[in-house]
């Protein structure tokens, strides 16, 4: 419905068991509990004692302590002798006081709703600030923006050209009946338009008819040119984008070493020999997984060596920052919220948020979360993906890593390139779509790729019973709000489940022998239209966008500069990388970005690290306004940024723009964004991406 809020919706006005929590945030009930209300302003001061001996006034009985002051005493004594009557009536007042407001506060928002749904785009609007990520405005029927979101496709690109578009639900076969092979010979995958599409992204002061003025940030694409306010949407023509983590590789046709979405077990990217944790790991070389510590600088280089001339950056570039947006949105518009990594909904991938527990590792409602499960005997443990110092290795008294049985020391790059889009498409090739959607149904590839499912109980992925050890098992689910498998759109979440064997003489770390036991690692990967969301223990350089940081001669901070380019044409191609430079010079990393957003002052946005609270959406949507977020409210993004790092007096440095969140941080969030290094800098969860603009189709 055009205008609903979500405080409209049966989560907010259906009794649901949670009346006497006096505040709630989110899609939960809101009503207010008198009883519940008057438990925090009439304290019960029975517990202390209060005698004419100053020394034992307001003392805590057990502790014999002094609690408060005589003054701070007498006030909060007086709360107790309300009565009834005073505090209903106050309650009253306050809950319609409220009441009031959030009628024309909706008010405001519908008819705000009804001017954006007359434009005949999708979208939605928040308060700007708003600690609810919910849209508080949606526009567009579930209709048009399903038909809207159907220009985004699956196909292989070769030479910067579409050569076959994937057939609905699926990756190796073309909508035309064709083969495709995803190990380069028909290119590289990559997700694309097939149409221009019009992307407005704001952050103004506007007054809806009938309604009271707000900074809203509003969001919305549509096919047809529109304005609003005065601001008119951007044309973004086709465009391309990789899916996920690139492998650099020179494949066959290759003028050298570039960038690569292909799963190609001879595409060799990163690999650490496992630690000595378990009698062996699924991971035994780089042969098909991504190529880790790739910096801002050596990532926009590898896409600009996909080019006949790597001195251009046409038709391939770094991963132009407005093409991620426009994926993210429409994610967004179908959920209808930021908070995309609610369990039932993206979830947390394979991240540190939300880590499995008894409840949440094998459930019936296929949580979407990580980590592991470890059973030696009647023992039990569960702990995060990362598994922090969570196990001492034989013939050591130190602790590490659980996840370096696997993936060694560099922890990420435990997950093949694709794996979870080959399993969906191997699912969708076998007819077992049907399947999707019940824990007891378990899809495993064969020695072909080929994908069976297995539904007779004989294997239990929550003891590891009929599991053999380093294989790995799936269950699938839809995602609510969008469409999924059944519908040919490759959404889902995808949970694996491998077992694997620990070695003698591995100790947890409370020093429990684990000789005979087993951990079963789950790890969690979202997939949007065949895109796969940022979260599955790397993170990806993005292009165009980048936070600039300033001191001044007396190595004074200055206030940091937002860049960005209005447009991706703006984008030059690079041939020189300079990103550390005298204040009153620009560095070749920030040529062409023609907008700029300097901050009020130093600390701002922040000056280390923090969940964002509002956003300047003029710029970007990973340009922070302020900070005091949280993860699944506000903004449901986090920005590290760390002004201090690589600049010296009289200097500006480029921070680089690395999207998503690494397997050992709770951040989880499309919009996590770590700028807090040069961008020449590397670190082990730093993958390349790149796109492609005004494709040919």
């Amino acid at each position: 419905m055009a205008g609903k809020t979500i405080n409209e919706l049966d989560a907010r006005t259906m009794p649901n068991g949670k009346e006497n929590i006096p505040f709630q945030e989110g899609n939960t009930n809101g009503r207010l509990s008198t009883d519940g209300l008057k438990r925090y302003v009439t304290p019960d001061l029975t517990p202390y004692q209060e005698t004419t001996d100053a020394d034992k006034k307001y003392v805590f009985k057990e502790s014999g302590k002094r609690l408060m002051t005589d003054e701070e005493g007498s006030k909060l004594a007086g709360l107790s002798n309300y009565n009834d009557t005073d505090i209903r009536k106050q309650i009253a007042d306050e809950t319609k006081r409220a009441k009031t407001a959030e009628e024309a506060n909706a008010t405001a928002i519908e008819a705000l709703a009804n001017e954006l749904e007359a434009l005949g785009a999708c979208g939605f609007a928040r308060v700007n600030g708003s600690a609810d990520p919910d849209a508080q405005v949606t526009f567009g029927n579930t209709s048009k923006l399903r038909s809207l979101a159907s220009h985004l496709h699956l196909g292989v690109f070769k030479n910067g050209k579409l050569l076959k578009q994937c057939a609905p639900g699926r990756l190796t076969q073309s909508v035309d009946g064709r083969d495709i092979a995803i190990d380069g010979t028909d290119g590289d995958v990559m997700n694309f338009t097939d149409c221009d599409l019009y992307y407005l992204r704001t952050t103004m002061q506007y007054t809806p008819q009938g309604g009271t003025e707000g900074e809203y940030n509003i969001v919305a694409l549509s096919l047809l040119p529109f304005g609003i306010g005065g601001k008119q949407a951007k044309r973004i023509r086709p465009f391309a984008i990789v899916p996920g983590e690139c492998v650099t590789a020179k494949l066959e046709g290759d003028a050298r070493n570039c960038a690569h979405y292909v799963y190609n077990k001879n595409a060799i990217g990163t690999y650490s020999a496992p630690l000595n944790i378990f009698k062996k790991s699924y991971k035994t070389s780089g042969g098909g997984y991504p190529t880790q510590n790739v910096s801002a600088v050596q990532s926009i280089k590898n896409a600009q060596a996909k080019n006949a001339d790597e001195a251009t950056n046409r038709p391939y570039m770094g991963m132009y920052y407005e093409f991620y947006e426009i994926i993210i949105c429409l994610m967004s518009f179908e959920i209808g919220t930021w908070a995309h990594t609610r369990l039932n909904l993206f979830g947390a991938g394979c991240t540190t948020l939300d880590s499995v527990n008894a409840t949440t590792f094998a459930d019936s409602a296929l949580t979407a979360n990580s980590g592991w499960k470890v059973i030696i005997g009647d023992t039990v443990k569960y702990s995060t993906l990362h598994g922090v110092n969570m196990v001492i290795p034989p013939s050591s008294a130190n602790k590490t890593n659980l996840i370096g049985g696997i993936s060694g020391n560099t922890w990420c790059g435990f997950l093949e390139i694709m794996e979870a889009q080959r399993l969906l498409d191997g699912i969708s090739k076998a007819g077992l779509v049907p399947k999707i959607g019940n824990i007891g149904n378990v899809f495993t590839f064969d020695a072909a790729g080929n994908v069976s499912c297995t539904t007779d109980g004989s294997v239990n992925l929550s003891t590891g019973a009929g599991m053999e050890a380093c294989k790995h098992y799936y269950v699938v689910r839809n995602v609510p709000g969008c469409e999924g498998m059944a519908d040919g759109v490759m959404t889902a979440v995808v949970n694996s489940y491998t077992k694997m064997e620990f070695i003698d003489g591995v100790k947890w770390s409370d020093n429990t022998v684990l000789d005979g036991g087993i951990g079963i690692l789950k790890r969690s990967v979202p997939i949007y239209r065949g895109w796969n969301l940022p979260i599955v223990g790397l993170s990806r350089q993005m292009d165009g966008a980048y936070y600039i940081v300033r001191k001044d001669s007396e190595g004074n901070n200055l206030p940091v500069q937002f860049r960005c380019a209005s447009d991706v044409s703006r984008v030059p191609a690079r041939t020189t990388y300079s990103y550390r430079v005298h204040d009153n010079e620009e560095s070749d990393m920030e040529k062409g970005l023609d907008l700029k957003k300097e901050y009020p002052g130093v600390n701002f946005p922040v000056a280390s690290e923090s969940w964002v609270k509002k956003s300047d959406y003029d710029f970007s949507l990973f340009c922070a306004e302020t900070t005091g977020g949280g993860s699944r409210n506000y903004e449901n993004a986090y920005l590290w940024l760390y002004i201090n790092n690589d600049v010296n007096a009289n200097e500006r440095c480029l921070h680089g723009s690395v999207v998503g969140c690494l397997e050992s941080f709770i951040y989880a969030s499309v919009r996590t964004s770590f700028c807090n290094y040069n961008a020449a800098n590397k670190f082990a969860h730093y993958a390349g991406a790149f796109s492609i603009p005004f494709i040919e189709l």
